[in-house]
C-alpha cells in the first residue's frame, strides 16, 4: 500500500520563508509525521468498521517509519500473516454447525468445519473420511488494509491533515 501525498503551496512556502532555507524541510517532516499518526489511526478505524478485530491486533501489525528533515520521506508498513479463525470468537450451534464473524455479519461455515478445543483450532475434514484435517486461516492484516473502503478513508485523512499541518507551520513559521 502506497499513499502519495500532494504538496500544495509549495512556492508560496518558499516566498514566506526565504530566509530560513531549512524551516520548509521542517515543516514538511513534521507534517508528514503528524499525517503518518492520522493516518495510522485512520487505519485502525477503517479496518474496525469493515472487520471484527482487535485495535491491539492492528496496531501489533503496523510499523511507522517517521520522516526526518533529510529523507522528507514518512512510511506506514502493515505486515502479518493470515490469522487463526479461532480469534473470531467462533460459536457452535446446538447441531454442531460452526459460525464465526469476521465480518461485521456472522457467517456459518460448511458442515465439514468444527472447532477442537485440544489442539485450539477450528479444522476443516479435507475429504469425506475422518482424516485428513486442516487447520482453517483468514486474512492477514494487511490484506484487511487493502480493502477499498479503507484505503479510501486513510488516503483522505492522511491528506487532509497534511495540508492543514504544513498550511499551519508555514503561518507560524514566518513571524
Amino acid at each position: 500500500m502506497n499513499i502519495d501525498i500532494d504538496v500544495d503551496g509549495i512556492d508560496a512556502a518558499q516566498l514566506m520563508l526565504g530566509k530560513q532555507p531549512n524551516a520548509i524541510k521542517r515543516a514538511m517532516s513534521s507534517s508528514i509525521n503528524r499525517a503518518l499518526t492520522a493516518g495510522r489511526t485512520a487505519l485502525s478505524k477503517g479496518i474496525r468498521s469493515e472487520y471484527n478485530i482487535k485495535a491491539g491486533t492492528i496496531k501489533g501489525a503496523t510499523k511507522s517509519e517517521k520522516a526526518t528533515a533529510a529523507s522528507g520521506k514518512g512510511v506506514i508498513t502493515v505486515t502479518g500473516r493470515p490469522m487463526d479463525l479461532m480469534e473470531f470468537k467462533p460459536t457452535i450451534s446446538r447441531k454442531g454447525m460452526v459460525s464465526v464473524r469476521i465480518k461485521k455479519t456472522r457467517k456459518s461455515l460448511p458442515r465439514s468445519f468444527f472447532v477442537d478445543i485440544g489442539k485450539k483450532g477450528i479444522f476443516h475434514r479435507v475429504t469425506t473420511s475422518r482424516l485428513p484435517i486442516e487447520k482453517e486461516f483468514t486474512l492477514s492484516v494487511a490484506q484487511m488494509a487493502g480493502n477499498v473502503n479503507v484505503i479510501d478513508t486513510v488516503e483522505d485523512r492522511m491528506q487532509r491533515v497534511f495540508n492543514d499541518r504544513f498550511a499551519r507551520a508555514i503561518e507560524y513559521g514566518r513571524d
